[in-house]
């Protein structure tokens, strides 16, 4: 009689000989006999569930042959429930599993019209069974107490088939006092919402007077398409209501035929009660019903917001606001300004390429590139550990590793004198910082990410002048590091790809050499580190044969 084992051997029942299966078949019929009406509920839904799907998947090498799918059927109907109404209770299985128990087999070419034809076979299966149902004035009381303890559709299927789509409101209340978290109501309401058979407004004010389940109260606020601000549902609730309702994980529905106004209300009480996550979904839904300079007035204000859990379509929709944002004010210094508090404050979710406004004020100005330096890296001065600061350096160290730009760069060009300043103010503020000490290293990591010389040869002609200019141990050591870096990920081919990169330097070093030779140096070092990567894989490949 222990129901969790009868239904591990119904699923592998049919892989003994017929036998053994009538066998236990007849065990199951009497072990049933024993068990209360919910438990025997479970072995008759997967009994019914076996059946239909073996007879879909008919042509399937798998499907269990006619004869052994009537035994099911004739055991299934063995297990009889004390009270009827469990009868019933399969009635509410969600659509795309209802098992029917003579459905229209599956057909690959013909899978919509066998899927067209299944569904009308359920549905008339479910309005026959509420017919009898009603004939034998059974207890909806009882049968609605019983369904909500199961994973189902039951609020839709009352709606649709009890109720004929009409509005019901003794079905309601009923389903008021058993449904504690008003799942079953909402389906229940929402069907009917959707064919505009209930008046929304009035079923709110029902769920008021008799409930206080919040959660519910504003699931039902949120089928309302708003077009109108002021007589909107959510408009006249109370503050804990509104900060539910702009916080949830769905979808503020605003009607496209609202005014340009009822979209600018909506993106202000987001920014109030929302999350920035909430928030950046509808400002990402509403960005075509208002103007530019509005999308950027709305995007700024986010700095002030509570965050939330950004997900995947979250950073889509930043990326893709923030795109416009660029596009429309990359060559206005003040907005461009704005613009980075935002790309700053979404720093751990956006690639290097998408902080475009960053990545000019870093290119134009080093003092953001200065403070960050003096956030991640230690003075000279610091004590030795101090907890405070490794916290904060541990909060931005991700978005100073994703600067890699070259500096002074502006559409593929470098102005030499443009890059000598910034160089120099660099070195000025790292003094400052008493950080003078990694000046090398930073300037050779940031000139690798130069764009190509005139000639062909990288880095361009102004970088070149730097690297001959300040020279050092340390910045030829963080260039070679940063430009082998740039290489990622690769496949692993016994060298071959190696031996291109080793002459592919070796040919640029030889093309610096005579104007450029600290340069070149640089490219020399790089060439012979990849020949000696291309022998050592050449190598283990020829090992490992």
């Amino acid at each position: 009689m222990d129901v969790e084992k009868w239904g591990k051997l119904i699923q592998r029942i049919q892989w003994y000989e017929m036998s053994i299966q009538n066998e236990v078949l007849e065990k199951l019929i009497l072990s049933c006999r024993g068990m209360a009406d919910k438990e025997k509920l479970k072995i008759k839904n997967q009994l019914r569930f076996e059946i239909y799907r073996h007879r879909y998947f008919s042509d399937a090498d798998w499907s269990l042959p006619e004869e052994v799918l009537g035994k099911y059927e004739s055991t299934m109907n063995e297990i009889v429930f004390s009270d009827k109404i469990y009868e019933y209770m399969y009635l509410f299985s969600p659509e795309f599993e209802f098992p029917l128990l003579h459905p229209v087999s599956y057909s690959r070419e013909k899978h919509n019209e066998s899927a067209d034809q299944n569904q009308r076979l359920r549905e008339e299966e479910i309005r026959v069974g509420f017919k009898e149902f009603k004939e034998n004035k059974y207890s909806l009381d009882k049968l609605i107490e019983l369904a909500v303890q199961e994973d189902n559709i039951l609020g839709e299927v009352l709606a649709q088939f009890y109720s004929d789509g009409m509005f019901d409101e003794e079905v309601f209340h009923l389903l008021m006092r058993k449904d504690k978290e008003g799942k079953h109501v909402f389906d229940y309401v929402r069907y009917l919402h959707r064919y505009g058979s209930v008046d929304l407004k009035d079923v709110i004010e029902m769920v008021k007077r008799i409930s206080d389940n919040k959660n519910l109260l504003v699931n039902l606020i949120s089928l309302e398409f708003i077009e109108d601000d002021v007589n909107a549902l959510i408009a006249k609730e109370d503050e804990e209501i509104k900060t539910m309702y702009w916080s949830r994980n769905t979808r503020a529905r605003i009607s496209d035929h609202a005014g340009h106004q009822v979209f600018l209300w909506a993106l202000n009480e987001c920014e109030k009660y929302g999350t920035c996550d909430n928030y950046f979904e509808l400002l990402y839904d509403v960005r075509e019903k208002i103007s530019i300079q509005e999308l950027y007035d709305a995007t700024v204000k986010i700095s002030d917001m509570k965050g939330g859990i950004a997900s995947s379509m979250t950073i889509y929709y930043i990326g893709e606001i923030l795109k416009e944002l660029q596009d429309a004010f990359i060559t206005d210094d003040e907005k461009c300004a704005e613009i980075v508090s935002v790309e700053w404050l979404c720093r751990n979710i956006l690639e290097w390429k998408q902080m475009r406004c960053l990545q000019k004020e870093m290119k134009n100005d080093p003092k953001i590139y200065a403070d960050l330096v003096g956030i991640v890296y230690k003075a000279e001065d610091d004590e030795p550990e101090d907890k405070e600061k490794c916290e904060v350096a541990n909060a931005v160290y991700s978005a100073f590793d994703k600067a890699r730009f070259c500096p002074a760069e502006k559409d593929g060009k470098v102005s030499y004198e443009v890059l000598k300043k910034w160089v120099e103010e660099l070195k000025g503020l790292l003094i400052k910082q008493k950080q003078e000490n990694l000046f090398g290293h930073l300037i050779g990591r940031l000139l690798a990410y130069s764009p190509i010389g005139a000639d062909s040869y990288h880095p361009c002609e102004a970088v070149r002048k730097i690297i001959e200019e300040y020279d050092s141990d340390s910045l030829r050591s963080s260039y070679i590091v940063a430009e082998e870096n740039k290489r990622g990920v690769h496949t692993v081919d016994a060298g071959k790809s190696e031996l291109i990169l080793h002459q592919r330097y070796l040919n640029n070093a030889e093309g610096l050499h005579a104007e450029y030779p600290k340069t070149a140096e640089i490219y020399f070092t790089l060439s012979e580190d990849y020949k000696r990567e291309a022998e050592y894989e050449r190598k283990r490949a020829e090992d490992e044969w």
